[in-house]
C-alpha cells in the first residue's frame, strides 16, 4: 500500500489556503479566524470562530460605541480540535494551520492533544501562547502575505 506524507512542506499552500476559507465561515465582525487541523493518516478538520452550535450567531455585543466579543465565542483551533475529538479521530501527530497564531488556552489545548506543529499567518494580540508552545518545544511558523510554497519561516518569540 502506498502511504502519502500528508505533512509534507509542499502541500502546505494548500493547508494554508484551506484555514483562510475556513475564516470566511465565520460571522464574527471583529476578527475572522480560520484554522485546520491535519491529522498524521490525513484527516482534515477546518474550524472557525464562532457561537456554540444552538446559540444566536452573533459574536460580539454592543457596549456603548463598543463591539464586545461574547465571552461564549468558540475559537478556530478549539472549534477544529472539538469537531475531530466528536469523531474520535486522534489528533496526536497533528500539524495545525491557523490565520492567527494560537491564545494561550488554545495553545494549552493543542499541546494536550499532541500537535506537532503550529503554522499561521498573523500574530495575536498575545504572544503568550506562541512561548508556552515553543516552550513545550512545538515548532511554530509564520507565513508571510499571501501563501505560496516555501514562503513559511519560523518566528522567535
Amino acid at each position: 500500500m502506498l502511504h502519502v506524507n500528508v505533512h509534507r512542506r509542499k502541500y502546505f499552500e494548500l493547508y494554508q489556503q484551506m484555514a483562510l476559507s475556513s475564516a470566511k465561515q465565520s460571522v464574527a465582525l471583529k476578527r475572522q479566524v480560520g484554522c485546520v487541523i491535519v491529522t498524521p493518516s490525513g484527516m482534515i478538520a477546518p474550524g472557525w470562530n464562532g457561537m456554540p452550535a444552538g446559540f444566536p450567531n452573533q459574536c460580539e455585543q454592543p457596549q456603548g460605541q463598543e463591539l464586545v466579543t461574547d465571552h461564549r465565542v468558540i475559537h478556530a483551533e478549539c472549534n477544529a480540535l472539538d469537531k475531530l475529538a466528536l469523531e474520535g479521530i486522534p489528533v496526536k501527530g497533528s500539524l495545525v494551520f491557523t490565520t492567527t497564531a494560537p491564545c494561550m488556552d488554545c495553545a494549552k489545548r493543542l499541546y494536550g492533544a499532541g500537535v506537532i506543529g503550529v503554522h499561521y499567518q498573523h500574530r495575536y494580540s498575545d504572544d503568550r501562547g506562541l512561548q508556552f508552545l515553543q516552550e513545550a518545544e512545538i515548532p511554530c511558523e509564520a507565513w508571510d502575505g499571501l501563501p505560496t510554497a516555501g514562503r513559511l519561516r519560523e518566528i522567535p518569540v
